[in-house]
């Protein structure tokens, strides 16, 4: 019996067994069971779960014994660490998939998530570059390159990775929101309004889309359209920082203080870290 055919038998047991989280995480590579790129961060597991990962590493290990380049069981054994949350073991297991295989895209972008993970970020966008260069119909690949790309700061390059990831999904929320977003940074926020726009229009009840369109908004001093935008995305998510910011510009905007400085203390409140709220509070408090 092949190394996939016993895999595929552990996987299906897990599915029944109700151990999703693991199975999504371990067995997407199998022909058959379906599932794609998952997002970066490894799930809290149950104590099974664990032990499922483990035993799948544990399999793993033993067809690599036989087989140092086994593709199937590099790429069980990679998913199941980061699971674990074994990333230094992930990396060196991503490593030797790579080697196996220089041409595997899903490698690559596994390979960006565990050095982000790393805290190594300059490695992770090398690693989702390599992907794009590897197979550039991976959408998932240049989504990652842009997050990356905008959190450096590099907002045109930045802007040419999502749209990339757009061309070949057009209507994905996260990357028409990543867009909006990416254009704000640009000082464009027209055209960060209609990508947010359309995201809305596809999934009315994206609070984030919703607190990205009220930053727009102000931004264009539409200060009433940007309260009534910061409240949907509060009505859905009434502890999304952002939006509680965003209320907060727009009612700056307004000349409206008191209520502007009851929004950003409960940013304030809800995430004392979040980026530059007390500079806001701080600000607001000297203007006369």
């Amino acid at each position: 019996m092949t190394y996939s055919l016993t895999l595929r038998a552990l996987c299906t047991r897990l599915v029944a067994g109700g151990a999703i989280a693991i199975a999504i995480a371990s067995c997407s590579a199998i022909p058959g069971l379906g599932g794609g790129e998952t997002p970066p961060g490894a799930p809290q597991l149950s104590a099974e779960e664990r032990a499922t990962a483990e035993g799948i590493v544990k399999g793993a290990d033993e067809a690599l014994a036989v087989n140092p380049k086994d593709k199937d069981a590099l790429w069980d054994k990679l998913r199941a660490l980061m699971e674990l949350g074994r990333y230094e073991e992930a990396l060196t297991t991503a490593d030797a998939a790579l080697a196996a295989d220089p041409k595997s895209a899903s490698v690559l972008v596994r390979k960006g998530t565990v050095l982000e993970r790393l805290e190594r970020p300059d490695e992770a966008l090398a690693a989702y570059q390599e992907a794009t260069k590897v197979r550039p119909s991976l959408d998932r690949a240049w989504a990652q390159a842009a997050r990356l790309q905008g959190q450096k700061g590099q907002h045109a390059e930045a802007l040419k990775s999502i749209d990339r990831a757009l061309k070949l999904k057009p209507d994905d929320g996260d990357y028409l929101t990543r867009r909006g977003e990416t254009l704000m940074q640009l000082k464009k926020p027209q055209d960060a309004l209609k990508a947010l726009d359309r995201v809305i229009e596809l999934q009315p009840a994206n609070g984030r889309a919703l607190a990205r369109r009220a930053t727009a908004l102000t931004q264009l001093k539409r200060y009433d359209d940007a309260v009534k935008s910061a409240d949907a995305a509060l009505e859905l998510e009434a502890d999304n920082v952002s939006a509680w910011l965003a209320k907060g510009d727009a009612l700056r905007g307004l000349k409206k203080k008191e209520e502007a400085m009851a929004a950003y203390e409960k940013a304030l409140e809800l995430d004392p870290e979040f980026a530059n709220t007390q500079k806001r509070i701080d600000q607001l408090k000297a203007e006369k």
